[in-house]
């Protein structure tokens, strides 16, 4: 070693590093990301609880589906359609009641106004003999649609505007 590096003193290694950055940015990017994690589940609890009715809406057309089976009996199509557009009344009572007091076709035709949602023009065109006179001899499940009307019925559960225009 030479001579003049005697004069200097040995090096000293720097302090440990702590395991949390003591700056105060740090602290408050900790606390935004605190704000923005209770807020996003604050958006997702409120979503979840104003979508409830939906899920309803959803399990009772399963139930009616179910218990009514309008595919396999003839003498069912009329109750199932009944029921359903109960349904379908009960939801746009809470949401506009002006829609609720639409005759059943023009109701039917109210959902078509929801993206992806197509009611078969058979059902359509005899929903109010069905439902308010008799079923004529040629009517079944399969003639009317039925399986595709639940379909078409179920996606509108899901995917209608909160704010339908009557």
């Amino acid at each position: 070693m030479p001579p003049w590096m005697e004069a200097f003193e040995p090096l000293h290694s720097p302090p440990p590093v702590s395991w949390w950055p003591p700056a105060p940015g740090w602290w408050l990017l900790a606390v935004a990301c605190l704000i923005l994690i209770a807020w996003g589940a604050w958006r997702a609890w409120r979503s979840w609880r104003r979508n409830r009715y939906r899920r309803a809406l959803t399990q009772q057309l399963e139930a009616l589906w179910e218990q009514c089976r309008p595919d396999q009996n003839a003498d069912h199509i009329a109750p199932y359609l009944s029921g359903a557009c109960e349904l379908i009344r009960r939801t746009w009572c809470l949401l506009d009641p002006r829609c609720a007091a639409l005759p059943t076709r023009e109701l039917l035709l109210q959902l078509e106004q929801t993206p992806g949602v197509t009611i078969p023009s058979a059902l359509t065109s005899r929903v109010d003999h069905v439902l308010y006179g008799r079923l004529p001899a040629d009517c079944n499940g399969e003639t009317l649609a039925l399986p595709t009307f639940h379909q078409q019925l179920l996606i509108w559960s899901r995917k209608h505007p909160a704010e339908p225009s009557c």
